[in-house]
Order: C-alpha cells, then structure tokens, then sequence
C-alpha cells in the first residue's frame, strides 16, 4: 500500500513535518464506501477536546483509500454509536488476530492497515493507495 502519510505513537498521523493526532483531537464523523470507484473514505471533524497553545488545527480531516482489495468494517461501528480511534497499526493479510498490530516502522507495503476504535470496533483495509487530506 503506498501512503502519503506515516503513522506515529498509534494515532499520530504524519506528513513530512506537520501531524494531526486523531485519537485525541478528532472524532470519526462519516464512512463513504463506493463500490463502483473502488473507494473508502474517512472524515474525521475536531472534537471539543482543546488544541495545544498555538496549534492551528483543521476543522476535518479526511483517509482515502483507493483501489480497495480487502475491507472489514466491524458491526458495531457501522451502528454510529463508536467514534473515538484509540490505535492505527498494520496487519499481515493472513494474520486475524487482532488483539496486537505491527507499527508503521516495521509494516510492509503488503499489509493490511488496521484503525482500531474503542470497544474493539475497528476498520481492516487492504488496498493499493492510503491518503491523508486536511
């Protein structure tokens, strides 16, 4: 999976010198699926949960991923009731248990990414492309 992004601490989202830390900062708002684009995207919006001083952050944030060749949604996210990220990490497709996740260091470009939500809900995609947009 090619990203434009490394993950960091867990929940800590990178590019280059700028990140966004979506466990503490930020909500899951929205998850579109389009099956005719090959497509799934995450909105995250700024929660109440207050910046650092100075720390001009962007009101949503957005994960793209595109050209999707494995998807798990957990039933209990899709309820809408789930929306707080607790930890990203990755996966080896032929590894289900997902009780631990391999860090962004030692992930390779085969495996799945993996956003785990409280209450053990969670996102499993395996794709060709992951962007992060603000």
């Amino acid at each position: 999976m090619r990203r434009n992004f490394r993950v960091k601490q867990g929940v800590e989202i990178w590019i280059d010198d700028k990140f966004v830390d979506l466990h503490n900062m930020y909500s899951l708002s929205e998850i579109f699926y389009s099956m005719a684009s090959s497509l799934l995207t995450m909105i995250f919006c700024r929660n109440k949960y207050p910046a650092p001083k100075d720390l001009v952050l962007p009101q949503k944030t957005v994960l793209v991923f595109s050209n999707l060749l494995h998807i798990e949604i957990s039933d209990g996210l899709l309820s809408g009731h789930v929306n707080q990220l607790e930890e990203i990490g990755y996966k080896n497709p032929d590894d289900l248990d997902l009780d631990w996740l391999i860090t962004d260091e030692k992930s390779s470009d085969e495996d799945h990414i993996v956003l785990r939500f409280q209450g053990d809900e969670f996102v499993r995609i395996g794709c060709e492309a992951a962007n992060f947009n603000e």
